[in-house]
């Protein structure tokens, strides 16, 4: 079985181990996955037409929002003066010798092979045999490594206003987010600020697996929680974290931060 995420890993080490054969692939890769993505958002947006999107459309209109997903929907939903890309978004792509983050105009009616055609192409010289004369350009989709590659510097940007935001919040809900270690970079920065309220919605937020690897983010032992109901779903409460089994379509966001 193909994991586009391993490959990814893989190749993009090219860029810091100079292995031209690994830089060709993970461009090959990233443009293959970032059209795929930029299809189906279309693909969706058309589906629903003037109608509101399940989920991003019951986002209350006056939070703040940070995402790691690369579609372009929350921004969409919340404007970009609200929202932060954590892992970056469909819309910009990175010249990697300059690191600048250049925007794709239009991304939600962008024809992602018109796209690859008339700009990617024409940035791309891999012909030459000295790495530092070759030009790449890559979507700016950060790779799912634990130790996060700087494409650009406006990620450290980015990054330093999604803890400012969560140091700022009073009420914290996570929607659809599995605390995996390759984001530990996030996931730190929720360690860091354990006195806000917390709210995390996952439909195996009760699972033993999920609750021990809450521990390992907020430090609360699996019998220190408590068994209760949250707007109707199965949750467990410890200090000012709820775990909620619950999936992200099936939540009233509006309810979660009343309650």
């Amino acid at each position: 079985m193909l994991n586009i995420e391993t490959l990814l890993i893989e190749k993009f080490l090219g860029f810091y181990n100079d292995k031209p054969a690994d830089i060709k692939n993970y461009i090959y890769i990233a443009w293959a996955l970032w059209a795929y993505l930029v299809a189906k958002q279309k693909e969706v947006l058309d589906a629903h037409g003037d109608k509101t999107l399940p989920f991003y459309g019951g986002i209350p209109g006056d939070v703040r929002a940070i995402t790691l997903n690369y579609t372009a929907f929350l921004e969409q939903s919340l404007g970009d003066a609200q929202t932060i890309y954590f892992h970056g978004g469909l819309g910009d792509y990175v010249r990697m010798d300059t690191r600048d983050l250049i925007p794709v105009d239009n991304i939600l009616k962008c024809d992602p092979a018109q796209f690859i055609r008339e700009v990617v192409a024409p940035n791309v010289d891999v012909n030459n045999e000295d790495l530092r004369q070759q030009r790449h350009v890559i979507p700016a989709l950060v790779p799912p490594l634990r130790l996060k590659p700087i494409l650009s510097h406006r990620y450290i940007e980015l990054w330093s206003q999604a803890s400012d935001w969560i140091k700022e919040a009073e009420h914290v809900v996570v929607v659809g987010y599995s605390f995996n270690n390759a984001d530990e970079h996030f996931n730190d920065i929720l360690r860091c600020h354990p006195d806000r309220r917390i709210d995390i919605v996952v439909p195996e937020a009760t699972s033993p697996t999920f609750v021990a690897r809450m521990e390992k983010v907020f430090g609360t032992a699996a019998n220190q929680y408590n068994t209760v109901k949250v707007n109707g779903f199965s949750a467990l409460k410890a200090k000012k974290v709820r775990l909620i089994a619950a999936k992200a379509g099936d939540v009233n966001l509006a309810q979660l931060f009343e309650g």
